[in-house]
């Protein structure tokens, strides 16, 4: 049973976006005024099909309608869209989120459609100036898992952490997924009902070791892909 909730976790990114699809749209809104704007949102469930293109446009309140706490007003967009290349395909994580008064548009032409699981995301907060370091190959990565969620921590070059701090991070990491990995192989061997809560503390111990260098280098490169099912 065990080695088949670990082939699930590993082929996920294949099959989510079918799974839990949505769509990641890009935009451009023609005010009133005159003024064009480019946005950007992303719909769960969406298909990327001519259809739902044409009735997006012809909705507005539809496509620019808020979802979230954190998103201003009731109607909106995201002025900028990150990406992430993540095991062959494209992660997007949306920022920036602005409101918009539906009365100042005057129609909407959709761009571009990207189809785009909702199981999978970019976890981490980040900012537009972040594009620079993303397109760079991480240096490390290291992963845990928690309830019904998988977690995938790269971390990327920065140029004003010294070496001798990247390799201290790098030895953490490799010696704890040492342990990681031969508690996992024992469990599919032996079963182990403790082994959630042994699991957890081997991912405690990796935090705390590493704590002290993430304080103390507080520009580390970090991005977060979550990867979730319910």
């Amino acid at each position: 049973m065990k080695k088949l909730v670990l082939t699930f976790i590993l082929f996920l990114p294949l099959f989510a976006q079918a799974e839990y699809n949505g769509v990641h749209i890009e935009f451009k809104i023609r005010l009133l005024d005159g003024k064009e704007i480019l946005g950007f949102k992303f719909i769960a469930h969406g298909q990327d099909n001519e259809k739902l293109k044409r009735e997006l446009e012809s909705k507005p309140d539809v496509l620019l309608q808020n979802s979230y706490s954190f998103e201003p007003g009731n109607y909106g967009y995201y002025q900028k869209r990150l990406e992430y290349e993540y095991q062959g395909t494209h992660l997007y994580k949306l920022i920036e989120p602005i409101e918009i008064d539906l009365n100042k548009i005057k129609f909407i032409t959709i761009e571009e459609m990207k189809m785009s699981s909702y199981a999978i995301q970019i976890a981490s907060n980040h900012e537009w100036k972040d594009r620079l370091w993303m397109n760079s190959v991480p240096m490390i990565k290291y992963s845990k898992n928690e309830d019904m969620c998988s977690y995938d921590v790269f971390i990327h070059k920065s140029d004003d952490i010294p070496n001798e701090a990247i390799e201290s991070i790098k030895q953490i990491i490799y010696q704890t997924d040492i342990k990681i990995k031969a508690k996992e192989r024992e469990n599919i061997v032996n079963p182990d009902l403790e082994y959630a809560e042994q699991m957890k503390e081997l991912y405690e111990e990796r935090r705390l070791l590493l704590k002290p260098l993430l304080e103390k280098y507080k520009n580390i490169r970090t991005l977060i892909v979550s990867t979730c099912t319910c």
